[in-house]
């Protein structure tokens, strides 16, 4: 029994939060979140620190993807896997800049094909992939 009404708990604090983010940052009032609006929740739950484009379209449509429907927004039935997207990568970020640095070698911002073999090979304790799971 307790485990049930945990559940319904959990589930009634999930609605809560949804329809909180919905009203503060939904400001075309469509029930879903566009790239603009994402944007600046994305921004407020990285402590005003503004999202990149990229950063913005990558949990855009990683996260659209989840009700089947992709339509370019976060519908509500979304927004979960959105959070969870974002606070992941916020906790990985740091190690992704890390690895990044060390293999961006020419500096030019972008992993050049050779710089992101000898990443995966990193990554893959030592195994190289073939050059066709790189491209």
């Amino acid at each position: 029994q307790k485990n049930f009404w945990d559940s319904i708990q959990q589930q009634a604090e999930m609605n809560q939060m949804i329809n909180d983010i919905l009203k503060k940052y939904d400001i075309t009032h469509d029930k879903a979140l566009d790239k603009d609006e994402l944007a600046t929740l994305l921004q407020d739950l990285s402590k005003g620190e503004k999202p990149t484009d990229e950063e913005v379209m990558w949990v855009l449509r990683t996260a659209d993807r989840e009700d089947n429907v992709i339509n370019d927004k976060v519908n509500r039935s979304e927004i979960p896997a959105a959070l969870d997207i974002w606070n992941s990568y916020e906790k990985a970020k740091p190690f992704i800049n890390k690895m990044f640095d060390k293999y961006d070698t020419n500096k030019s911002g972008k992993l050049e094909f050779d710089q992101l073999k000898l990443l995966l090979t990193d990554l893959n304790d030592g195994h190289p992939p073939h050059d066709d799971e790189v491209k």
